[in-house]
């Protein structure tokens, strides 16, 4: 299955943990990961079911009123799902953060380290660009830059931290 659809990671991650109607899944999309990820009704079901076409998915009728549908994932899902969590980190990586709770510690910590890498590299980046077009820059192009510099540098403090509290 292609990777375009990134809501399909989210979307497996709370099918593995718990099956749920599609209603259910927004619901606790809405509560959970809307901080960086925040899908429509209009994603959401599309991806559902190029997931069960994909077969990462089935879908069971409910035999109420309502013709409610429940997803969970199956064993081909979960190792899609799992082999994600388990390669690079990908954007937004608060999303593999998010289920960090499905993958073994040595399996987080080399996947926050394998994130600072990323972005200590994109620090340096920033700080070559800087050294060798300062003078050209503008002001609020340099800010921008000054910017990218220190968003980044937070987030390498911050899973720092994370990456200590997983080798605790």
């Amino acid at each position: 299955m292609k990777n375009q659809n990134k809501v399909q990671y989210p979307i497996l991650g709370f099918l593995i943990q718990y099956p749920m109607s599609g209603y259910a899944l927004k619901k606790q999309m809405d509560v959970s990961v809307a901080n960086f990820m925040s899908p429509s009704f209009g994603n959401i079901y599309p991806t559902l079911n190029r997931l069960k076409e994909a077969g990462m998915i089935e879908a069971i009728p409910q035999k109420d009123a309502r013709k409610k549908v429940i997803y969970h994932a199956t064993e081909k899902g979960k190792s899609h799902f799992l082999t994600w969590m388990r390669g690079k980190p990908e954007d937004p990586f608060l999303a593999q953060v998010y289920f960090m709770n499905l993958i073994s510690k040595k399996e987080r910590a080399k996947l926050i380290q394998s994130y600072i890498e990323e972005k200590t590299s994109t620090v340096k980046h920033l700080e070559d660009l800087e050294k060798r077009y300062r003078k050209e820059m503008g002001h609020y192009a340099h800010q921008t830059l000054t910017y990218g510099k220190y968003i980044y540098t937070q987030e390498i403090t911050f899973y720092k931290g994370m990456l200590e509290g997983e080798n605790q």
